[in-house]
This record gives structure tokens, sequence and C-alpha cells, in this order.
């Protein structure tokens, strides 16, 4: 663990937070139910720990978004000035290229209509107003979508492009059991079109299972 500094909110805008080691140690006890580790992200080709499967879900989007520079988990606690001594340790900074960086907490849909939940994250994006970061919630994927990406998140690794050679993107409409067939066919052509989900080259419904009869559409570059 690195060393603690306490900083104005007017100096913050200095510390590289995306390179902060986390401010606390998730915590364990006798029947935890949360799931905990680490993500491999093939963005910032790092291990960027998470302690729910919301935030693995997290982390996993931020794979795919195409801008994301690095990520660290937790590294800043946020205290306010107020008679409870309330502060807050942000799930995860993201850096995305441009120089842009913003602020995410994770929660899970259930609770984010708490009043102290709300009033937290109305904090925590006025905070971030103020210094120039933005501000994201994340409240998870329907089962659906996270179980397409765990599938996908295999062909995330940048080595792939290289070891399939070149190949056209197909236009669409087209089918994935179509576009399987115009890249190779057989495995070759399935590793080709899962790669081009994943970076989103190829779009495709998440909200629904994968199957030979998924629909995809050629991403419009601009």
């Amino acid at each position: 663990m690195g060393q603690r500094h306490l900083r104005a909110l007017r100096d913050v805008s200095s510390v590289s937070f995306s390179d902060c080691e986390p401010v606390r140690e998730f915590p364990q006890w006798p029947g935890k139910q949360h799931y905990d580790g680490s993500l491999w992200m093939a963005s910032t080709r790092s291990s960027i720990p998470f302690e729910s499967l919301n935030e693995r879900s997290c982390l996993m989007e931020l794979d795919r978004r195409g801008d994301v520079e690095a990520v660290s988990s937790q590294p800043m606690w946020i205290k306010w000035n107020d008679a409870r001594g309330s502060r807050h340790a942000p799930d995860y900074f993201v850096k995305l290229r441009g120089d842009h960086e913003v602020i995410v907490d994770v929660k899970d849909r259930r609770r984010a209509a708490d009043p102290k939940v709300v009033m937290q994250f109305d904090r925590t994006a006025q905070l971030c107003a103020e210094v120039g970061w933005g501000y994201a919630v994340f409240l998870g994927n329907s089962v659906t979508r996270d179980a397409n990406l765990r599938f996908l998140r295999r062909y995330r690794d940048p080595r792939w492009s290289s070891e399939l050679g070149s190949f056209d993107v197909p236009r669409g409409p087209i089918s994935l059991r179509e576009a399987v067939e115009s890249l190779g066919g057989s495995d070759l052509g399935f590793a080709r079109c899962y790669v081009l989900i994943w970076n989103g080259e190829l779009t495709a419904d998440l909200e629904e299972p994968l199957s030979p009869r998924t629909i995809l559409t050629a991403r419009i570059h601009r």
C-alpha cells in the first residue's frame, strides 16, 4: 500500500488517480455472499479488482468501449465537511482517450432508489462537476447480456487480431451463421465473428442469447 495524502478539492486535478492503489481492502466475513476477484482488461493490459458481479460487468463494458486507457479501483476517499464526517470511496476512476476522466459508481439496481444512495450519487456528481470529471452510475446488466459478455470476453485479447489474419467486416444486416461463412467458416469464421462483436465492429442485440440466428450489423464509422 502506498502513501496516503489529504488534498483540498481545488488541488486534486494534479493527482493521477488512474495510477493509485485501492484505499481500502475488500471486507471479508463468514458466510459472505458477495463475489470478488479481478478481471484482466485488454484495453489497459492490467487486472482490475472487483467486489461484486455488477462490478465485473461494469469492467467488461468498459473494456469494450475502445477509448479506455486506464482504470483504478477505489483510488480515493471523498470526505465531506458535515456533522457526520461522511465519506465515500468511488468504485472506479477511468481515464479515457483525450485526457477525459470519469468516476464510476456501481450499485445494485434494487438499492439505487434508496434516499441515502441517491444523496451520495448527487454529492459525488456535484464534486465531479466542480473538478471537471465525468460521473456515471452503473446499475448492472441483465442476466442474458452478462452471459453474452462473459462468453465474448475470451476474444478480447488483441493477439486475436494478428492470429486471425486480415479480413473484411461483413455488411449487414446478416445472420451470425451467414457472417461465419463469409469469414472463413467453421472455427476460424466463428472466432473472427466473435472478435468483431466484442470490439463493436459488428453489433448484435446482446439482450438476447447469441445464436446462429442472431442478426448482425456493421458499425458505421463517422
